[in-house]
């Protein structure tokens, strides 16, 4: 039972790692298999060492319903009246679509990844979980 332990533990920590790499703007799934083959200590370096796609948590955040203040361009809700970080009178902007066909991610649709993306995890923790005690069954 102890190899079973550590593989969950194992993958438990190449899942914090695919977390991480995801809040930096990074692939999260492609740090959770960086991480899974190397180890969680190498991927997880490397993740601590690669910085923020700043174009792509940008991308995340006027997807998520928010706006750049055109004062401090810090984002604000896209129905914020006033910013939250220098104060400034903000013009109340009409529902537009985005652009280029691409569709809007709402939080909900978010989460509705991110459940997803722990399934998947899950399903690999099932499944070498089934493997070991299919392995000593045989044994």
């Amino acid at each position: 039972m102890d190899v079973f332990l550590l593989i969950v533990f194992w993958i438990g920590l190449c899942a914090a790692v695919g977390i991480y790499a995801d809040k930096k703007g990074r692939s999260g799934a492609g740090f959770f298999f960086l991480a899974f083959m190397l180890s969680p200590i190498i991927g997880g370096l490397i993740a601590l060492a690669a910085s923020p796609d700043k174009a792509e948590l940008d991308r995340r955040a006027l997807r998520e319903g928010m706006r750049k203040c055109p004062q401090c361009a810090e984002f604000v809700r896209a129905d914020a009246h006033r910013c939250r970080y220098c104060g400034s009178e903000l013009q109340v902007l009409q529902p537009k679509s985005t652009h280029s066909g691409e569709l809007a991610v709402t939080p909900k649709e978010r989460r509705k990844y991110d459940i997803i993306w722990w399934t998947a995890v899950a399903l690999i923790i099932v499944i070498v979980w089934a493997s070991f005690l299919i392995r000593t069954w045989l044994h």
